[in-house]
């Protein structure tokens, strides 16, 4: 097609000789196969990419799902550890203070009452 921007559409009277149209038209065919190609290649690239990067999203949630269940575990276990401990600092520390006051009372010349439990 004739470009209508440029005097006698683009032709060149006195350096294009017979059959260079048919040549230009080739290569231009040839360089727009290329680029096709070149489009199809990158269009193969983007679905590789689009594919990893979903495959990268969710390994890192079936990750974080993993580890959210590890720290649940986790905060259980440290939960039961701590509920024992406290227990165990309670008796200790109302055995002291039984055996504090037995003394006191003793000292008084009274006697005192254990439970038994």
């Amino acid at each position: 097609t004739p470009r209508r921007d440029l005097p006698n559409g683009g032709i060149n009277l006195f350096t294009d000789m017979p059959g260079d149209n048919v040549k230009n038209g080739l290569r231009r065919n040839e360089e727009l196969e290329r680029l096709r190609a070149n489009v199809e290649e990158t269009r193969k690239i983007a679905i590789y990419a689009e594919f990893d990067v979903k495959t990268q999203k969710k390994m890192m949630s079936e990750r974080t799902k993993r580890n959210e269940k590890l720290a649940a575990a986790e905060l259980a276990h440290l939960d039961a550890e701590t509920k024992a401990r406290r227990r165990a600092c309670l008796k200790e520390f109302y055995d002291a203070e039984e055996e504090r006051q037995a003394k006191e009372l003793e000292a008084m010349g009274l006697s005192f009452a254990k439970q038994r439990y």
